[in-house]
């Protein structure tokens, strides 16, 4: 039996094993277009079918089906990351600690990813789990991983919307991490030239009163 150390990794466990076992389960064929089963019938037999309408391969509406299934699961990832970025910025507040170990989590794998050509990534707080874009001949595949069996893809899809989205999304996170540093800087310089200003004060007043 698994341990967690908290609610949100048991519920990223559950949420992403249910994802791994329809993606086992999906047969490959389903997902193939099946070549028209009629061509070789006569040309009356073709007349009279062109007449009617036509019925679908009963295996082409199952692959169909696991289409628009995988394409919600696709879309339910990205909102899974996207909650997952909102809660961390919840919980971390100005808590520029917080951000700075993001930050180095994230540098981590860009050492580690950035050799295979993996250029977008998100490692979602609080969990095992990694989300990568990886790109494999001349298509990119939205890949999860969990961390402690890094060699078995828990999910991955080729739908251009969930594609597209993580790089938005990606993209944002990058844009937002790097603004929190920056404000943090401007925040601290100026927290210390009003420190500076009321020593200045202090020892001006002190010299008018000797």
């Amino acid at each position: 039996m698994k341990v967690f150390e908290s609610l949100n990794q048991f519920e990223d466990h559950t949420f992403f094993g249910n994802l791994r076992d329809k993606l086992n389960e999906a047969k490959p064929e389903f997902w193939k277009n099946k070549d028209d089963k009629d061509d070789d019938k006569d040309d009356d037999k073709s007349d009279k079918k062109d007449k009617e309408p036509k019925k679908m391969d009963p295996e082409k509406k199952i692959a169909i089906k696991l289409a628009e299934d995988h394409a919600k699961d696709a879309a339910s990832v990205i909102k899974k990351v996207q909650d997952n970025w909102n809660r961390f910025k919840t919980a971390s507040g100005d808590k520029i600690e917080n951000w700075a170990q993001f930050g180095n989590t994230m540098k981590a794998l860009r050492t580690k990813l950035g050799a295979k050509g993996i250029a977008s990534y998100y490692k979602l707080f609080d969990s095992s789990f990694i989300v990568v874009l990886w790109p494999k001949g001349k298509k990119v595949w939205l890949v999860v991983i969990d961390t402690k069996n890094p060699n078995e893809a828990v999910f991955k899809t080729i739908d251009k919307n969930a594609v597209k989205a993580f790089k938005i999304f990606y993209q944002d996170v990058v844009k937002e991490v790097i603004k929190t540093k920056e404000d943090y800087k401007t925040s601290s310089e100026n927290r210390k030239k009003e420190e500076e200003r009321s020593q200045q004060k202090e020892k001006l007043g002190t010299f008018l009163k000797q």
